[in-house]
């Protein structure tokens, strides 16, 4: 499959390793992980990953969006002929097959902003995560005109052209226009077990006219 994964990372745990030996074992071979300013106290464990992943370090912690844009800037320039990437959260919460099914829809949709969407009527949701996603998602839907059931899912697939500095494309990637002027699909997921999370069913991946 012709599509990278990038897992932003400050300060992680085991949960991180266990992830990416997953993803290696179930055929994915272009990782990209960001150590977002994590430390000396975190230096091995980057360093454990150095056989399995390519790893950039930011020498101070930046925040989760400043690290996916170096992974981006990276990933842009190192592997210009790939569909595109998918973004990982670090924490293990994003199970491998529900990883897969966003790259194959990716894949599918190379044009296509592709978003994995958490299910928010299992037991156990807390109520402020329920209700700070029907804001956002109201927000979002009054600013730019789209439904999206999940707009702070960390489970993206994102093609070629919307990465900057793309050379598919003259697009600049800004907060702004990267959500809403590009095809946007839904594939629903549940939390990955090694978060020790129920697992529920998944629904086919539905696009967003």
């Amino acid at each position: 499959m012709n599509v990278s994964i990038l897992i932003p990372a400050y300060r992680p745990d085991h949960l991180l390793i266990e992830l990416v030996d997953q993803l290696r074992s179930d055929g994915f071979d272009d990782l990209v992980v960001v150590d977002d300013g994590g430390g000396h106290e975190f230096a091995p464990l980057f360093e454990a990953l150095q056989e399995k992943a390519t790893v950039l370090v930011h020498p101070q912690n930046r925040g989760k969006g400043a690290a996916l844009k170096t992974g981006l800037a990276f990933l842009t320039q190192a592997r210009p002929l790939e569909v595109g990437t998918v973004t990982v959260d670090a924490d293990g919460q994003h199970r491998p097959k529900d990883i897969r099914r966003v790259a194959q829809e990716l894949v599918s949709h190379p044009q296509a902003l592709i978003l994995g969407v958490r299910s928010f009527t299992r037991a156990g949701v807390p109520l402020r995560s329920r209700l700070g996603n029907l804001f956002t998602r109201l927000v979002f839907w009054a600013t730019v005109g789209k439904f999206v059931r999940d707009t702070q899912t960390g489970l993206r697939g994102i093609p070629q052209q919307l990465m900057p500095n793309s050379s598919a494309s003259s697009l600049t990637v800004t907060s702004t226009n990267w959500r809403c002027c590009w095809p946007v699909a839904n594939a629903n997921f549940a939390k990955s077990p090694l978060r020790r999370s129920t697992s529920t069913k998944t629904a086919p991946p539905t696009s967003i006219p």
